[in-house]
């Protein structure tokens, strides 16, 4: 028996508190699964956001110090940075191909590098040399960046990750470009953002490029 002035608990209004208490026990959970899910797109979007302003600012530097905008198709675009070797001609290690990997999400920058102290007659002989048409063909030059040949001495960099789209619009068909307008689609698909970014070459050999019979021709004498 209850001592006086001490009301007991009945088995019903135990079983009715112990629910109370699960109930409010898993409503407390939930909410802490849904901020701790809100908090964790939230930093996905901030990386994907993060890395495509990084990605872009790269871009940005590379075609700006680009003497010409050699070839683009619809995930790549190669891009000339210049006469290194003031051979008057376009050698290898002078390319550089920016290209988008839908099926990795990923935007890469990629050039072959030789080091230095390599010997003059080995750098001669893989430094190959292409004519502005054949730079102008993205396949072919990562093609020739793909061969085993260059293994060592190709550089890839992954620019943005979590892209889901990539677009660089020129303001003329290369190698007539001066202008380039870049664009990337970050983050989920219901929280998608569109960056975009305009670049200019800063120094470009444009008026050293003329037409013949149809076939673009670098000519810098």
């Amino acid at each position: 028996m209850d001592a006086p002035g001490h009301k007991g608990f009945t088995l019903l209004e135990l079983l009715v508190a112990m629910s109370i208490t699960t109930v409010v026990a898993v409503a407390t959970a939930s909410v802490a699964v849904a901020l701790s899910h809100a908090h964790s797109r939230s930093d996905v979007m901030t990386e994907s956001i993060q890395s495509a302003r990084a990605a872009m600012l790269s871009m940005e530097a590379t075609i700006r110090r680009a003497r010409l905008v050699t070839g683009a198709d619809a995930e790549r675009v190669v891009l000339w940075l210049g006469d290194a070797y003031e051979d008057k001609q376009i050698n290898l290690d002078e390319l550089v191909v920016i290209r988008y990997l839908p099926d990795g999400d990923t935007v890469e920058h990629l050039q072959v590098i030789f080091p230095e102290g390599m010997p003059a007659e080995t750098l001669s002989a893989l430094n190959v040399t292409r004519t502005l048409a054949q730079a102008g063909d993205p396949g072919a030059v990562l093609d020739l960046m793909s061969q085993t040949i260059y293994a060592d001495y190709l550089s890839t960099r992954i620019l943005a990750t979590g892209v889901e789209d990539f677009q660089a619009v020129m303001d003329a068909a290369p190698p007539f470009s001066r202008i380039a307008l870049l664009r990337l689609t970050v983050g989920p698909p219901d929280q998608r953002i569109k960056l975009t970014d305009a670049a200019r070459l800063r120094a470009d050999a444009v008026d050293s490029v003329a037409t013949v019979e149809g076939v673009p021709v670098l000519n810098l004498e």
